[in-house]
């Protein structure tokens, strides 16, 4: 019995043994240094590269991302924005004259806008901006081209506002391409809860330097409504605007052209109807909406129409060459009055803006 114990003892610590080996063998370079106590000994060539591998490596510099860039023309001037790009910290502006080759470098600039006042109204220019890193000393790609014709609006001459009603729609953007075409703008009062819907067709708009008005939230008829919700409608619409354009509308189409006192006092705005009605949402017709505004037109006139309906679109991309060819110049209901040195007074009712 005493010689079998033996030998059970002696296999166990066998065993035990053969267990301790492969577990040092498993473990890392580290791992067994550690278990063999002092410490003392140097590195070898592989706990090295493993604790280099284990450390935390700095990571290469990227090269910063192309920039998205927007701009408008008011007043003479070049209004250019784009966003932020990650890891860059300055960014540089270029410009060339349209029909001309080679870009001049004419700003650095920590901000994410620029103005450029050196441009002549009446002329197109064409922009690109590069974002850079000083730190890396990195550079992305030029923006894409970017071509702006400076707006030239002569107080002296002829001008009309179209104005399009109860959008955005499929069709708005279109309308704001052939406005930028010929370098004019328009007006698009919008419906608060369609915002949303179509947050690019607004935002095209106002970075085309078109004006946008409020029209309620839901195209309520407003004089039906109490004065606390009547409030209501303007601000839903007002915040939503803001939330795609990053400002509040300044003036406001009452549903229906429809008016009275509380509506008056409640949107705290000048109230801007209209002088000639095409009755486009009636005829839904091309031709019919074309023959209203050529036969109506006049200067300080205020032309109502529906960007909502593809007839409208249609007439609408007939008629900017029309009236720019004879001689009438297209801008915002806040521009004619500018121009016409108006001030437009909250709670007055507009029809047209004459000098």
């Amino acid at each position: 019995m005493n010689g079998k114990m033996g030998s059970y003892i002696r296999s166990f610590f066998r065993c035990a043994a053969a267990l301790v080996l492969a577990a040092a063998v498993a473990a890392s370079p580290l791992q067994i240094t550690a278990l063999a106590g002092s410490g003392t000994q140097p590195a070898t060539e592989a706990q090295t590269s493993a604790a280099q591998a284990a450390a935390p490596q700095k990571s290469a510099a990227v090269r910063p991302a192309v920039p998205t860039v927007s701009a408008v023309s008011r007043r003479s001037k070049v209004y250019l924005k784009w966003g932020a790009v990650s890891g860059a910290n300055v960014y540089y502006v270029y410009r060339r004259n349209a029909g001309t080759r080679g870009y001049t470098k004419i700003k650095e600039t920590t901000k994410l806008k620029y103005t450029d006042s050196g441009v002549n109204a009446g002329s197109s220019y064409v922009y690109k901006v590069r974002a850079v890193s000083t730190a890396s000393g990195l550079q992305s790609k030029t923006s894409k081209a970017l071509k702006i014709l400076v707006c030239a609006i002569n107080p002296n001459k002829k001008m009309i506002a179209l104005t399009f009603d109860d959008g955005p729609g499929p069709y708005t953007e279109a309308i704001v391409k052939c406005l930028k075409k010929y370098g004019m703008h328009a007006t698009f009062f919008v419906v608060g809860n369609r915002v949303g819907m179509y947050p690019n067709a607004v935002r095209s708009a106002f970075n085309a330097g078109c004006e946008i008005g409020n029209h309620s939230y839901d195209h309520a008829y407003l004089p039906n409504l109490s004065y606390a919700d009547i409030k209501a409608e303007i601000k839903k619409t007002n915040k939503n605007v803001k939330a795609v354009i990053g400002q509040n509308p300044t003036i406001t189409r009452p549903t229906y052209g429809a008016v009275n006192s509380s509506v008056r006092k409640a949107v705290g705005m000048p109230l801007i109807c209209w002088s000639v009605d095409t009755l486009d949402w009636k005829t839904r017709s091309k031709s019919a909406t074309i023959k209203s505004v050529m036969s109506n037109a006049r200067d300080g006139a205020i032309i109502l129409m529906h960007d909502i309906h593809q007839p409208t679109q249609q007439a609408a991309l007939a008629l900017i060459p029309k009236l720019v060819k004879e001689g009438y110049q297209l801008v915002t209901v806040s521009e004619l009055a500018r121009y016409h040195k108006v001030s437009l007074k909250k709670g007055y009712v507009y029809y047209s803006i004459t000098k």
